[in-house]
C-alpha cells in the first residue's frame, strides 16, 4: 500500500487535511491511501509497518503523548527520502523550524493554507513516482521559456518540489516581504495567478497530462485564515 501519513491529534484539522490530500489531483494515475494517527503511539505503529510505502508524511508538533518532531527523529531511517511537512500552532516558530530543518522536514505554521498542502503532496508524489529528470527537464524548460532570474528559478524549483514558504525563506535567507515580491515576479513571468497553479502546470507538463479548464479548484482553508500566498 502506498499512502500519506497524517499525524494530527485535532480531529477536525486531521480530517480537513486528509480531505485535501484525497482531493489533490492524481495525474500519475496511481492511487494513494491516507493514514491518520491521532497520537505518537499510533504514528509509531504505522511507521513500523513494512507493508506501507510512504509517499509523504504530515506531522503536528504537539501530540497528546509526545512530540511529533521526536517521532520524526526516532524514525529518521524509515523516513529517509520521504517528504515530511511539520505543522505547529505554537508561538516559538523559530526554534521549531530550526529543529524541523535539521531533520530534513519542511515547516509551516497553523492555520495552514490548503494550497501549501496541495503543492506539498503534488511535489512529494511526483518525486516518488516520476523520474526526477523528467520534472527537472520541464523546470529547466520553463526557466528558459519565461527567462527567469536565478532567484525566480530557485522559487520555481521550490514550488514544484512542494517546499513551504518557510522552508524556502530559511534556505535563502530572504525576508517575508521579499518572498511575496518574488512570488509576484514569478507569477507575472509565468502568466499564472497563484503559485500552486505554477506547480500544478509543471507537474502536468512533466506527466503529459492536458491542462483542464480550471487548474485551481476551490479549497476550504484548514483553520480560520491563510498565512501565505
Amino acid at each position: 500500500m502506498a499512502g500519506v501519513l497524517i499525524v494530527e491529534d485535532d480531529r477536525l484539522a486531521g480530517n480537513a487535511i486528509a480531505r485535501l490530500v484525497r482531493k489533490t489531483p492524481r495525474h500519475d494515475g496511481i492511487g494513494r491511501g491516507v493514514l491518520v494517527a491521532r497520537n505518537a503511539a499510533t504514528a509509531r505503529d504505522i511507521l513500523r509497518r513494512s507493508d506501507i510505502v510512504l509517499l509523504a508524511a504530515i506531522f503536528d508538533v504537539k501530540l497528546p503523548d509526545g512530540d511529533g518532531l521526536a517521532v520524526i527523529a526516532e524514525f529518521a531511517e524509515r523516513l529517509e527520502g520521504v517528504p515530511v511537512l511539520v505543522l505547529t500552532g505554537h508561538h516559538d516558530e523559530a526554534a521549531l523550524s530550526q529543529r524541523a530543518f535539521l531533520l530534513g522536514a519542511s515547516f509551516v505554521a497553523k492555520p495552514v493554507d490548503p494550497a501549501i498542502v496541495r503543492r506539498f503532496i503534488l511535489g512529494a508524489t511526483t518525486r516518488r513516482l516520476v523520474a526526477e529528470r523528467q520534472v527537472r527537464g520541464v523546470v529547466e524548460s520553463w526557466i528558459r521559456r519565461y527567462r527567469l532570474t536565478p532567484r525566480q528559478a530557485q522559487l520555481l524549483g521550490s514550488a514544484v518540489a512542494g517546499e513551504t514558504p518557510d522552508a524556502f525563506r530559511a534556505a535563502t535567507g530572504i525576508s517575508p516581504d521579499r518572498y511575496k515580491e518574488l512570488v509576484g515576479e514569478l507569477l507575472a513571468r509565468c502568466h499564472r495567478r497563484h503559485l500552486d497553479d505554477v506547480a500544478l502546470a509543471v507537474h502536468r507538463e512533466a506527466l503529459g497530462t492536458p491542462r483542464k479548464t480550471s487548474d485551481r479548484p476551490a479549497l476550504a482553508a484548514v483553520g480560520a485564515r491563510t498565512t501565505h500566498p
